[in-house]
């Protein structure tokens, strides 16, 4: 075997190991042909260079070396390689990624303003509604009691007939109140929740 022949195969057999595949033969001499390996690389250091600007092994390296990253901006030593491709490309990357900033937080101000401006709307209908439900529990009772008035005036000039009337549908026309004011209410929320699965 010549020296050329050697190296082929010194160079093929590390590139078969970087690329993760098993060299043909026994993979058992597997340390002993590490040591083959580090033998002919101390004897001929030439060979790492030439193995080292192998196309095969330089792919390796490439992927290995991939860098990942998250963000707007590249990394220091990208904005350098933009710059030298063409001038004024770090400025207008940098100009970008404000922009993009400003725009973002644009967005999440304008966000917050309309959640602010949703509660705020919230608590007018639900101070409204509390105001109507207290308006008209005073309407109610002012009315009640002057039915209730009604009759005793009734009773006392000897109409007991009428009077006893306004009494029954006074008490008849709050008790409805309360109690359909309980259960419509209640079978409202019960018609909106998801149907129970038996």
């Amino acid at each position: 075997m010549t020296e050329k022949d050697a190296a082929k195969k010194l160079q093929d057999d590390v590139t078969d190991q970087v690329l993760g595949q098993q060299p043909d033969g026994d993979t058992a001499d597997l340390d002993h042909d590490e040591l083959i390996v580090q033998q002919m690389i101390d004897e001929r250091p030439e060979l790492v260079e030439r193995l080292a600007n192998s196309p095969k092994v330089q792919a390796v390296f490439a992927q290995v070396t991939q860098m990942r990253r998250s963000g707007p901006l590249p990394e220091s030593s990208e904005f350098a390689a933009y710059e030298q491709v063409h001038a004024g490309a770090a400025e207008r990357i940098l100009k970008m990624s404000e922009r993009e900033q400003t725009h973002r937080h644009g967005l999440q101000n304008r966000e917050m303003e309309l959640r602010a401006q949703e509660l705020e709307l919230r608590k007018t209908m639900v101070d409204g509604a509390v105001s109507r439900e207290r308006r008209g529990q005073y309407l109610g009772f002012t009315i009640a009691l002057f039915v209730l008035i009604f009759a005793v005036v009734m009773a006392s000039t000897n109409h007991t007939g009428i009077a006893m009337a306004l009494v029954a549908i006074d008490l008849v026309g709050l008790a409805a109140v309360f109690v359909l004011g309980r259960v419509l209410p209640s079978q409202g929320s019960s018609n909106d929740s998801p149907p129970d699965d038996e």
